[in-house]
Formats: structure tokens, C-alpha cells, sequence
């Protein structure tokens, strides 16, 4: 990594504490958990030589984050919930709605059902309120599997299809259309589920909900 080793030989720690972050979230996308973890650490470290609270803040948030990916849920809790105190401390909302995602999601895990939808919805009200559209939906597909897992599967169908609308994104709009398609046809809602799963085949062709979409759009339209 050139940018790495230009930072090195200054000895720029700020910069080595972002350009670590960069490799850990490039890791973690690629789903190289350990390695993203590894570098989320290293730029830990160089945040705390620099005593800086805001770096601290994003590198606890990235870790809990990591750990709620490889089910540590032991180690995620305490990390989580420092990342909240410190970001509140800061006020900032993008790391509050952050890490109240993060610990909604690390109740929904625990099955702790009404501490998530708690913390879920403190997330999305804060997202809403400054206009923080991935953290409204991703606090929105949560709030929809605590929804499902509660049995309230209109308020699931509700949350997904809100969630699938907020922001046009390849990756995340397919998935939330997808899960609020399936939602719709375990309702009974059968064209409802049909003109999402035909959106996911026309809008985003090569999203990985594509593949097989014509065996959800004949399922669909036989359900009727």
C-alpha cells in the first residue's frame, strides 16, 4: 500500500490511523474478518497515541461490528456500549445511530426482542431527524427481523419495503426488495411480492438476489 508507506516514513499517525481503518473496511467487504479486525486494532492504536475520541469512536464501532459478525457477542457488548458513551459525549449523531444499530443488533442476536426494537428505533429516529439515510435503513431491516421474529410480519413487510426505498443502492436496495417480496408472499400478498421480485430482475440485473429470480417470480405468480 503506497499511501501506507508514504505515512510510515513521516510517521503521520493520523494518517496511518485512517489509512489502516481503509484497510480494515476493504477487508471486512471482502469478508476477511480477521484481517479486517487486525487492521481495525492497528488503527486503535494509532488513535490512542493521538488521543484521538472521535478515532476511538469509529474504530470501536468497526470492531463491535466485527465481532457481532464472528458471534463473539461477548466481547461486542462492552466495546459497543463504549462507542455509544464516547459518542454521545461527542454528539455525534452518525455514531450514535452507529452504535445503537450495532447494539440493537447484538440484542436481536441474544434474542433480547424488545431491548433491540428499543435501541433499533432510537437509531431510527436519530437517522431520520439528521437526514442519515443508510443508518434509517439499516436500523429499518432490523427493526424488520425483530418485527418477523415477533410474529408482526405486516410490520416487517412495512419496514423492508421502507427501507428498499430510501436510497437507490445496488447492493442493499435488491436485498431489502427481496426480503420484503418473500414477507409479501408468506402474507399471502402475492402481486405485491411479484412486481418486487420483476423490479429485482429489470433494476438490478446483476445483484446477487438476480440469480434464481425467475423461480420467485413463478412463485408469485402461481400463488395468486
Amino acid at each position: 500500500n503506497k499511501s501506507l508507506k508514504i505515512e510510515k516514513a513521516a510517521d503521520n499517525k493520523l494518517g496511518l490511523a485512517i489509512n489502516y481503518h481503509n484497510i480494515g473496511y476493504a477487508e471486512e467487504a471482502k469478508g476477511n474478518l480477521d484481517a479486517a479486525l487486525n487492521n481495525y486494532e492497528k488503527s486503535l492504536d494509532y488513535n490512542n497515541a493521538i488521543n484521538s475520541e472521535i478515532g476511538r469512536v469509529i474504530c470501536y464501532n468497526s470492531i463491535g461490528s466485527i465481532y457481532l459478525k464472528k458471534e463473539n457477542y461477548k466481547d461486542a457488548e462492552p466495546i459497543i456500549k463504549e462507542a455509544m458513551e464516547k459518542a454521545i459525549n461527542l454528539n455525534d449523531q452518525f455514531y450514535i445511530a452507529s452504535s445503537y444499530i450495532n447494539l440493537g443488533q447484538l440484542q436481536l442476536k441474544l434474542n433480547q426482542l424488545s431491548a433491540a426494537e428499543n435501541s433499533l428505533k432510537k437509531a431510527l429516529n436519530i437517522s431520520k431527524e439528521y437526514n442519515l439515510k443508510s443508518s434509517e435503513a439499516q436500523s429499518g431491516k432490523l427493526l424488520s427481523e425483530v418485527s418477523a421474529k415477533n410474529n408482526n410480519h405486516e410490520t416487517a413487510l412495512e419496514y423492508y419495503e421502507k427501507a428498499a426505498n430510501l436510497r437507490d443502492n445496488s447492493f442493499s436496495t435488491p436485498l431489502f426488495l427481496f426480503k420484503a417480496a418473500n414477507t409479501a408472499l408468506d402474507l399471502g400478498k402475492s402481486n405485491k411480492a411479484l412486481k418486487m421480485f420483476e423490479k429485482i430482475k429489470k433494476s438490478y440485473p446483476k445483484s446477487e438476489e438476480a440469480k434464481n429470480i425467475d423461480i420467485y417470480i413463478n412463485k408469485a405468480k402461481y400463488a395468486n
